[in-house]
């Protein structure tokens, strides 16, 4: 398999074709998410955008991200990066109001911002292997009952996750977070911030 600097835009049945015909591993970024080209890929030096159709996120292949996962607005409704193991950018998951549940799978890195916000039926994130954020943890204005980073050691931004339904949150392994916390509008029975 090669690779391919363009980017592929999953609604549009040229840019489709060129890359089944490429046969390529690699694109340089994906419009209007999701396609069967897509979930060939294994690496993407851009961002993945969404279409706002779209129902699931669940690449087999994808390991590397450079650029963003962007979906805001969508009809989304599960996202399980069970593959990935890098993303570069950030992850922006915003007003989709069918998204239940984001998987992070294998995700021990992310270097820009998490930004999942607006997402009223969301009750469940899992981040079991992340362990650095390089920018803010926006998780605010979900349903998200429960909020558990277990080897999140750092956070180079502010966590923000106020206006849920959290009754627990365990951030047993942060060491440091450089900006604000907010977890105000909720209602805890269990609190865990410390080593």
């Amino acid at each position: 398999m090669g690779v391919s600097t363009l980017t592929l835009d999953c609604a549009d049945p040229v840019s489709v074709a060129l890359f089944e015909q490429l046969n390529v591993c690699e694109a340089g970024g994906v419009a209007n998410c999701c396609c069967e080209e897509f979930f060939r890929l294994e690496r993407i030096t851009g961002s993945v955008v969404l279409a706002a159709s779209e129902v699931e996120l669940r690449p087999s292949n994808l390991q590397q991200v450079l650029g963003d996962i962007r979906a805001v607005a969508t009809n989304l409704s599960t996202v399980g990066l069970d593959s990935v193991t890098a993303l570069s950018g950030s992850l922006v998951l915003a007003s989709n109001p069918m998204l239940t549940s984001v998987h992070l799978g294998s995700v021990s890195e992310i270097a820009g911002h998490v930004v999942i916000t607006n997402n009223t039926a969301l009750t469940r994130v899992s981040p079991a292997f992340v362990q650095t954020i390089g920018g803010d943890i926006l998780l605010h204005d979900n349903a998200l009952r429960a909020l558990t980073f277990p080897r999140l050691g750092a956070v180079l931004g502010s966590l923000n996750a106020a206006r849920n339904a959290l009754t627990s949150v365990i951030l047993q392994n942060v060491s440091r977070v450089e900006g604000s916390v907010d977890l105000s509008h909720n209602s805890f029975s269990r609190l865990h911030l410390s080593r």
